[in-house]
């Protein structure tokens, strides 16, 4: 008996140092990428540990540097995974603060807390699995900046550096329990956001592929095509939507189709609580008594329809809604 439980020790701690080597290889192959980019790998050090279970390279304070010193990402701590079982992944988690930056001009950034992944290689690229409690995005989209801060995201990345022409060479399908998004480009719906019954927007879904231009794509300045816009869902209070479409690229000229259920709900919760809320904002409008306006704005109301299709047009990256007709 006791040499079988000196056995299975040996043999685990056999795997472990295995793993740990395809941990260190892992690692080493991602430095050689970053340099092969023009940008560097520093932490304040290393450390191992795991054992019996699984195989951990603990890095502390890792950052990502570019030649000229500017930080494209950092962190406080990141744990690179192996198990001894199933050494066909890598798990990553990152604890505490983490914050990111994807090109000089911070067109696209992201600051999140606790992320746990996992990374797998497959023949149509890298997919990397997460789930993190919250992250906050960013990024400049024709000259307006969109985002906002995700709670409870979890979802899929796929990179495809190798994507020929009309192929995926960036997917995401992120799933987020809530989004409260950055309005501060787009005053016409800061006015209502509050107001709107269910704010923030809840179960919110959104999946995206970017083709390739080109066989060089990752070469090139413009390297994606189009977008398309697979799915995107939210329910806000009593209304729920969905729609798809796509965007072509850089001009960012498209068109996205929408569903709409429990319009006509959510018309009425919005008007019954800015009557209730505002009972002096409507005096005389038009000749007509305060009453008779809220009246037949209320008549208006009621006759919006329990759900709805519609077409947006995209132009110049912002959907157009002069031209929505229901």
């Amino acid at each position: 008996m006791s040499c079988l439980i000196v056995f299975i020790v040996a043999l685990d701690a056999s795997l472990w140092w295995l793993a740990q080597r395809q941990l260190q290889n892992a690692l080493h192959l991602g430095l050689r990428e970053l340099r092969a980019v023009h940008a560097t790998f520093d932490d304040s050090g290393t450390h191992r540990g795991g054992w019996p279970w699984r195989a951990d390279l603990v890095i502390a304070s890792p950052r990502v540097l570019l030649d000229d010193g500017r930080v494209r990402w950092a962190g406080q701590r990141m744990r690179l995974s192996l198990s001894l079982w199933e050494p066909g992944h890598v798990s990553i988690f990152l604890a505490g603060a983490q914050a990111a930056q994807a090109d000089n001009a911070g067109a696209l950034t992201a600051t999140t807390q606790d992320v746990a992944m996992t990374i797998r290689t497959r023949a149509f690229g890298t997919l990397v699995h997460f789930i993190t409690p919250r992250v906050e995005v960013s990024a400049i989209w024709h000259g307006h900046r969109v985002g906002g801060l995700l709670h409870n995201a979890s979802g899929e990345i796929l990179v495809n550096d190798k994507a020929r022409r009309g192929q995926t060479a960036f997917g995401v399908d992120i799933h987020a329990d809530a989004v409260l998004p950055d309005l501060a480009d787009w005053p016409s719906f800061q006015q209502v956001r509050h107001a709107l019954p269910g704010w923030p927007p809840r179960n919110v879904r959104l999946t995206l592929a970017a083709l390739s231009a080109d066989d060089r794509a990752a070469a090139s300045d413009h390297r994606y095509s189009r977008l398309l816009v697979q799915n995107v869902a939210w329910q806000l209070g009593p209304l729920s939507a969905r729609g798809a479409g796509s965007v072509t690229l850089p001009d960012g000229n498209g068109e996205l189709s929408f569903h709409v259920d429990g319009l006509h709900a959510l018309a009425e919760d919005y008007w019954t609580r800015f009557a209730a809320e505002h009972p002096n904002a409507m005096t005389i409008r038009q000749g007509a008594p305060a009453d008779i306006w809220m009246d037949r704005i209320h008549q208006h109301v009621a006759g919006l329809p329990a759900s709805l299709d519609l077409s947006v047009p995209v132009i110049a990256g912002e959907p157009d809604f002069h031209y929505v007709y229901p």
